[in-house]
């Protein structure tokens, strides 16, 4: 037997059996040369398997609007290719699907590309919680906090009472920054801690009489 690959593609291997009532079995690769010889002592099933030369990849992502998704192309069969998921300001990257089969939970996926593939990216809808609270509780109040889009920028202000000053932030208990007010982007739950110190107030002026 000879296998002729049409054009923009190549022969793979050779491939045998069709499982139950094939009395070869469960398929199995007998050879990855093009010209076969085989004895055949029985009725069997023989497959020549194909891939394209050159594969192409297409990205997507799902649903349309909530990400960004890159790698996609024409590749030498074989080539390591990677693609790439960015979630868009209230979204976070669930997983890859060649679909309905999940092939990675990495945003950052990279395989060898053999045969025409169509990835597609997922995308989930996400609430980050963001707390803050004052230390101590008397020296001031913080704004500012509340749920938030997965990505979306946050700003907290520490407003001290009088006779305190604001010192720092902390974030599960290690310094985070004297900046006031701070900007960030909100990736997870946080829950902040402005501290504050008490400062000695100016004497109030003599009463003249």
């Amino acid at each position: 037997l000879t296998a002729s690959p049409a054009p923009g593609y190549r022969f793979t291997y050779w491939r045998q059996g069709a499982g139950i009532g094939d009395l070869s079995g469960a398929p199995h690769i007998v050879s990855t040369n093009h010209i076969l010889r085989h004895m055949v002592c029985y009725g069997t099933t023989l497959t020549a398997v194909f891939e394209p030369s050159n594969p192409m990849l297409t990205v997507t992502p799902f649903p349309v609007g909530d990400g960004t998704v890159t790698g996609a192309g024409t590749f030498v069969n074989g080539t390591t290719v990677t693609v790439n998921a960015v979630s868009a300001v209230g979204y976070a990257f669930e997983s890859w699907r060649i679909v309905p089969n999940v092939v990675s939970f990495e945003a950052n996926y990279t395989f060898p590309i053999t045969t025409h593939s169509a990835l597609t990216a997922i995308f989930v809808a996400t609430t980050n919680t963001i707390s803050a609270a004052a230390a101590p509780a008397e020296g001031g109040s913080v704004t500012g906090a509340g749920g938030f889009g997965h990505g979306a920028t946050v700003t907290l202000t520490a407003i001290p009472t009088p006779g305190y000053a604001f010192e720092n932030w902390t974030l599960a208990g290690a310094p985070a920054g004297t900046n006031n007010p701070v900007i960030f982007d909100a990736r997870a739950d946080y829950a902040f801690v402005a501290n504050f110190n008490a400062v000695s107030m100016p004497a109030a002026p003599p009463q003249l009489a």
